[in-house]
């Protein structure tokens, strides 16, 4: 079933992020972005769901105005 609990959410950086690979000389930046990206993908519907609950709120959202990353 979705729901927007199945959700990390965070504003202006990526939930669960990690920095294990960027002691890499050049590519460390890139080789840490390709293997945490595939864990970013989310259903439709639990974005869905989570933009309902906070268009509920209303203007007292914390997520108004931000960048919001969910995983």
């Amino acid at each position: 079933m979705a729901s927007a609990g199945n959700l990390q959410t965070t504003a202006y950086v990526p939930p669960g992020w990690s920095v294990k690979l960027l002691d890499i000389p050049m590519l460390g930046g890139y080789l840490n972005a390709i293997s945490q990206a595939a864990a970013y993908g989310s259903a439709l519907e639990d974005n869905a769901d989570f933009i309902s609950k906070d268009l509920s709120v209303g203007d007292g959202s914390k997520w108004i105005c931000r960048k919001v990353g969910v995983k």
